[in-house]
């Protein structure tokens, strides 16, 4: 996981939603929705109110981990949708 500067606190986390920034409800897949949506960091971080360190530390781990976050969210989006009551919009 990426850690703060100068923090020990994780900025990535695992929850039961998945992977998450630290301290919000934000997933990882949201910040992944928007950026390859075209939007720029600094348009998610002001829409998230993400401080500018959490935003480069989320873009870090995803770089670094682009492959495994990717498979990581597909399996946690499968799991999802095999919950009793999911229903996807068609």
């Amino acid at each position: 996981m990426v850690k703060a500067k100068g923090n020990i606190q994780l900025t990535v986390i695992r929850t039961q939603q998945g992977l998450s920034v630290s301290g919000t409800r934000i997933t990882l897949y949201r910040i992944m929705a928007c950026l390859k949506a075209n939007l720029s960091p600094e348009l998610i971080r002001d829409r998230f109110k993400l401080s500018i360190q959490q935003m480069n530390d989320v873009l870090k781990y995803i770089h670094q981990n682009r492959n495994r976050v990717s498979g990581i969210i597909l399996a946690e989006k499968r799991d999802v949708s095999e919950k009793p009551g999911f229903s996807t919009l068609k």
